[in-house]
């Protein structure tokens, strides 16, 4: 079974919450017969050539905060698998919706992006041209979006590192009929992105990314610090309430603050104290 590696996103300014990934996307992988490895947004920079090794490719998640920790290991997966790729090693990555932001900023798109009104929003493609990515037949009609910001057409043609390195499959509009890039992919690198949600989205499948993910022959075993062993089934009301109050939170596997093999500072200097005899 191929394995897809997915950074849980952290909480919205919570404290005490924990990281997690909406079932929607699980569900989504795991019925295409694809394994989802939960990788911790606190996992050290150094474990990601590790982790890298023990995935087939990365799925980076819509979310609704741009948390800087998160962020910063974005990059450094994006990093690793561009390097990897140029050296002939296939690692496919797919991002949607906050992960497509990501992947734009990675190759220099101008950040922040610029606001739109797409929030809980359906709406046509409008396609560009054909690439490797499968678009099925009718995305013409309908698909989701739910963000806050987007890059258009004219900023992405303005980055020489973006229009260089991938090609515009797809546009859509927001509420106010402001355009804006919809779907990417690379020109000779298997990175893909997607500005709306196609887990949400009726007749789309990962079924093409999973043949990228076949492509790959990668088979290490993960870092001790990266294992994730316990996760609960909730709501993820906490995150999504100031931008979903009209609905019903969606649910999510949602993992430990702490996980094993990685401690938090605070935790961290507690022991080290009562290691010395601290009567704290």
């Amino acid at each position: 079974m191929r394995r897809v590696g997915i950074i849980t996103m952290p909480p919205n300014d919570v404290p005490g919450a924990a990281s997690y990934i909406p079932m929607s996307v699980i569900n989504w992988f795991r019925d295409a017969g694809i394994q989802v490895v939960p990788i911790s947004y606190r996992l050290r920079p150094r474990d990601v050539p590790a982790v890298l090794q023990h995935v087939n490719g990365l799925f980076l998640q819509g979310g609704p905060s741009y948390v800087k920790s998160y962020m910063r290991l974005v990059s450094h997966f994006l990093k690793a698998a561009r390097a990897a790729n140029a050296a002939g090693d296939h690692f496919p990555v797919w991002g949607t919706c906050h992960g497509f932001q990501l992947i734009l900023k990675e190759f220099g798109a101008p950040w922040p992006l610029t606001s739109v009104d797409s929030m809980v929003w359906s709406a046509p493609l409008h396609l560009r041209e054909a690439g490797r990515m499968y678009i099925p037949a009718g995305a013409e009609a309908t698909v989701e979006f739910s963000h806050q910001h987007a890059i258009t057409t004219a900023q992405f043609n303005s980055v020489n590192s973006l229009k260089d390195s991938f090609r515009i499959l797809a546009t859509a509009v927001d509420r106010r009929g402001q355009e804006y890039i919809a779907a990417i992919e690379h020109k000779t690198q298997p990175i893909y992105g997607l500005q709306f949600h196609p887990e949400l989205t009726s007749g789309w499948s990962p079924a093409f990314f999973k043949a990228e993910l076949e492509k790959s022959t990668h088979q290490g075993v993960l870092p001790k610090g990266a294992v994730i062993k316990s996760a609960t089934r909730t709501r993820c009301s906490s995150e999504w309430a100031p931008y979903h109050s009209d609905l019903r939170p969606p649910t999510c596997l949602r993992f430990r603050r702490t996980l094993k093999g990685i401690r938090s500072r605070s935790r961290s200097r507690s022991t080290k104290k009562r290691r010395r005899g601290s009567s704290d």
